[in-house]
């Protein structure tokens, strides 16, 4: 028994024996295929790739969709964007940018050939986050030589609740950290093979990346201290890398530049046509009190991390981490300052933008690049310095059992955004805003004409599902000097989805005109109060 027991563990740590086994990258890329349209299958996407927008976040998914969707209506030049709240130029436009509208302006263009599709949208983004995890999950491969296992660290990824969530989706940051996991993948091709398209292929997606969102920069940033840190290491000797070096920084340093032009553009933009719709303000830790930093926590700590992952796979990256910092002395000088550099990167990120992060989980899907060094690191030094258990069937055995727990726990709080309590407003008051279009044009109810719709406590959720340019109580106060500024602006009919709020005393006064109803919707006419404010 002895022998035999002494004869498996012999076999194990024969990487050469087991290589062919674990490592079949010929057949692998088709099973990673697969599997990614299994879980995306498990995750609903084939139904949730043809609704509207709607669920958690829908405020950033429309303010999205609204610039695309002008785009498309308005033959808007590439840098001139525009949305359907006419917030800008004191009330008179839509005029307003934000990160880098690649996307928006790519489907945009689309549509003008297919008409307008959502699902497009919604596909174009889906497409980035697979290629992306494809691209770790082949850069994961070359190094651990495992098929499987690299498998496993790209699937974990996409076991996330809130990357899921938003891979199928409206928001940019979801596309940006699919093209940062291409840029790093090209870069490693760099790295091996020494041929200058991958530098240029890997520099070119770390700057989409970075244009459209510009926190994802965190890895070009990660990478440029840990060339610095080399270069004054070995400058004595090795100068031909050290050449090298120079060059990656000279790239590096030229994509910070385009990207701190680029946003420094759009905030000149937004001052000129007077929009405050996007904000490029931190949000640190600072300017908040203790009461709400205690409150945001409890957020933290009661809901938010759950949506992050789930509590097993939670486990496995503290113990991964754990595991590293063990045996820190065998890790690799570059993975262990490139995930040294994220990891504090991270927490200086978080620390900027505390409170915003209290209410928009998709910000943490900026920091998962640390997520997959942590992975990639962790298995490197297992695989190194405890071959046995990297070796052993029952390590993947437990590994895909985490996973399959992870998507399975995925699968119920994916749905649960679109069926539970993060979706109530929608179905409840919004979902009649879907189909509304053709009834309002049937009115006389013009694209151009300005309404005010209400209530809507963002800029453009209700203008952009009706289609409609105009106003909504999220984007201006209804109190009287701003309805008098509104009607001046040619305010022309109010929309109601929620009719308690006609109850409101400045509402009622402009309920006189009714001339329309739809589902849950009262659509008024407000032509005569906007010629006595004219005149």
């Amino acid at each position: 028994m002895k022998r035999n027991i002494s004869n498996i563990l012999q076999l194990l740590n024969k990487s050469d024996t087991l290589l062919s086994y674990y490592y079949r990258p010929a057949v692998s890329k088709w099973i990673f295929i697969l599997s990614f349209i299994i879980i995306s299958l498990f995750y609903d996407f084939q139904q949730i790739l043809f609704l509207r927008p709607q669920g958690l976040h829908q405020w950033r998914q429309c303010d999205g969709l609204s610039i695309t969707m002008n785009y498309y209506k308005e033959n808007l030049s590439f840098f001139n964007p525009a949305v359907h709240s006419m917030e800008a130029d004191e009330g008179k436009s839509g005029h307003t940018i934000s990160e880098f509208p690649l996307v928006y302006y790519l489907t945009g263009n689309i549509w003008k050939l297919t008409g307008h599709k959502e699902y497009i949208f919604r596909l174009i983004d889906l497409l980035l986050v697979f290629f992306g995890l494809f691209a770790f999950f082949r850069l994961c491969e070359e190094i651990l030589k495992d098929s499987l296992i690299a498998m496993i660290c790209s699937f974990i990824l996409f076991s996330s609740p809130v990357l899921s969530y938003y891979s199928c989706n409206f928001i940019p940051n979801t596309s940006a950290f699919g093209l940062i996991l291409i840029a790093w993948y090209f870069a490693f091709l760099y790295f091996s093979k020494n041929k200058r398209r991958f530098l240029f292929l890997s520099f070119l997606f770390f700057l989409l990346g970075g244009l459209i969102k510009i926190t994802h920069n965190l890895s070009l940033l990660s990478l440029i201290l840990v060339l610095i840190i080399n270069i004054i290491k070995n400058h004595k000797d090795r100068k031909e890398v050290i050449l090298r070096m120079f060059g990656w920084l000279a790239l590096a340093g030229l994509i910070l530049l385009i990207v701190f032009v680029y946003y420094y553009r759009a905030h000149l933009y937004n001052e000129k046509h007077h929009s405050g719709m996007f904000s490029f303000q931190l949000h640190p830790v600072w300017n908040l009190k203790k009461a709400a930093i205690n409150e945001i926590l409890h957020n933290f700590r009661t809901f938010w991390f759950k949506q992050y992952f789930s509590a097993a796979i939670q486990y496995l990256l503290a113990f991964s981490l754990v595991f590293i910092l063990i045996y820190r002395k065998f890790t690799g000088r570059f993975y262990s300052e490139m995930l040294f550099f994220l990891l504090a990167g991270s927490l200086v990120y978080v620390i900027f933008w505390f409170s915003a992060m209290s209410n928009h989980d998709y910000y943490v899907i900026d920091l998962m690049i640390s997520v997959c060094f942590l992975l990639l690191t962790f298995f490197m030094v297992l695989k190194s310095r405890v071959p046995v258990v990297f070796n052993h069937v029952l390590t993947r055995i437990i590994l895909i059992i985490l996973l399959i727990f992870s998507i399975k726990t995925t699968t119920i709080k994916v749905k649960d955004r679109y069926s539970g309590w993060m979706n109530e407003v929608h179905r409840k008051y919004y979902y009649s805003l879907e189909t509304i279009t053709p009834y309002l044009r049937s009115l006389g109810i013009n694209r151009n004409d300005v309404v005010l719709s209400i209530p809507d406590p963002s800029f453009n959720i209700t203008l952009y599902l009706m289609d409609q340019k105009g106003f909504t109580s999220g984007g201006s106060n209804t109190d009287s000097f701003l309805m008098e500024r509104m009607f001046k602006c040619g305010l022309k009919y109010m929309i109601v989805n929620d009719s308690t709020i006609i109850r409101h005393p400045q509402i009622q006064q402009f309920t006189k005109k009714p001339m329309g109803k739809y589902h849950n919707i009262i659509i008024y006419d407000l032509r005569e109060f906007s010629e006595q404010f004219t005149q």
